[in-house]
Parts: C-alpha cells; sequence; structure tokens
C-alpha cells in the first residue's frame, strides 16, 4: 500500500499526473497517484474550483487540467510572497 500524501502535495502530484491536456477519471488517477478516493476526488474538486481543471462538456465524470496552468505549488508561493511583503488592496 503507498503512503497518503499531504493535501497540498496531493494536488500538486495529481496536477503533475494530468497536466497533458488529457481526459481523465478518478478511476484514471488512482493508478498514477498515491491517494485514497475521497482524496483524489477533494484533489480534484480543488482544482476544478480555482481554475487549475475543467469538467468534459460531454457529461461523465472526465476532468482535465486547463492548459498553460502553472502548478497549484508556485501559485500558493506567490501569494504567500504578497502576503510576507504586506501588499493588500
Amino acid at each position: 500500500m503507498q503512503k497518503a500524501l499531504p493535501h497540498d502535495a496531493l494536488v500538486d502530484a495529481v496536477w503533475a499526473a494530468a497536466k497533458d491536456g488529457r481526459w481523465y477519471t478518478i478511476r484514471d488517477l488512482a493508478k498514477r497517484v498515491p491517494g485514497s478516493g475521497a482524496s483524489l476526488v477533494n484533489a480534484v474538486r480543488f482544482l476544478l474550483k480555482y481554475g487549475f481543471a475543467e469538467v468534459s462538456p460531454s457529461g461523465g465524470e472526465r476532468f482535465r487540467m486547463i492548459d498553460g496552468c502553472p502548478p497549484p505549488s508556485k501559485v500558493a508561493d506567490g501569494l504567500r510572497s504578497i502576503a510576507f511583503m504586506g501588499i493588500s488592496d
């Protein structure tokens, strides 16, 4: 059995496994990324919610990463650096 990843690492692992622009299902990802079905679903929901991924327009449970999106960890690092610098609106 593979060791589960922390949530942030799992999100990046899902993004990396599916960044090739192909359509995937949770079952496809489970073969490529360590984690339970529920944790993979949560990671994909996060990626969909924040615009890193999209759902197939033909329906079903297929999704893919948006072409050209940076890894979620890079976005988080950028946001942290802005917060650290004290920049606000």
